[in-house]
């Protein structure tokens, strides 16, 4: 199973390892480690609150998305991974790393929140103020939203003030990088003219 950096508060964490899915509770029980939606379901039952949550989040991993959400109600996805880096092919890596991490929230039938990716078009991330209002404007972003997609890299300090921002609302996505999705052409062209 692929290392993933640890949430700072109990959270229902879900670990994709291949085709299999791990999902623990709040309190560190697996609850389930399956390919199977229904054994999901089953692990999970009416009567844990929220069931329905994790489910779907599950059963995106798995390729399935419950009819009891509609489209129009797709939950947000917050992305987590690393931004700032030492030179500009770094930076470059880990802007793209964000995109196919929203790509692959997209993939699952969310709608991906990463402000890593609009901020510094207009906050200079350089900037100590600036970049302190930029992290401090994502997790009020991260409240929002139910499901967060954490890379599965040793977090930077932005990635370690979104992990303490986490709740026991949130559902926790490790996503190691061999499942990063590939980007369309156009997303990739676009990254590298933004770089420049």
């Amino acid at each position: 199973m692929a290392l993933a950096p640890i949430p700072t508060i109990p959270c229902w964490q879900l670990i994709p390892d291949g085709p299999t899915i791990h999902g623990t509770d709040p309190t560190g029980r697996l609850r389930f480690a399956t390919q199977d939606f229904d054994t999901v379901l089953q692990s999970l039952g009416d009567a844990t609150p929220e069931w329905e949550r994790v489910a779907v989040c599950a059963g995106a991993w798995l390729g399935i998305h419950p009819a009891t959400i509609p489209v129009a109600r797709r939950l947000w996805a917050y992305v987590c991974s690393p931004f700032a880096a030492p030179t500009a092919a770094q930076q470059q890596q880990h802007r793209i790393w964000a995109q196919q991490l929203a790509r692959l929230a997209w993939s699952h039938g969310f709608w991906p929140i990463v402000p890593h990716l609009y901020a510094p078009q207009f906050l200079d991330d350089t900037d100590p103020a600036e970049r302190t209002l930029g992290l401090a404007w994502g997790v009020q972003q991260l409240a929002q939203c139910s499901l967060v997609y954490v890379l599965a890299v040793p977090p930077s300090p932005g990635m370690q003030a979104e992990l303490a921002a986490l709740t026991p609302d949130h559902v926790v996505c490790h996503v190691p990088l061999d499942a990063l999705p590939p980007l369309p052409a156009s997303c990739a062209q676009h990254a590298t003219s933004l770089a420049m």
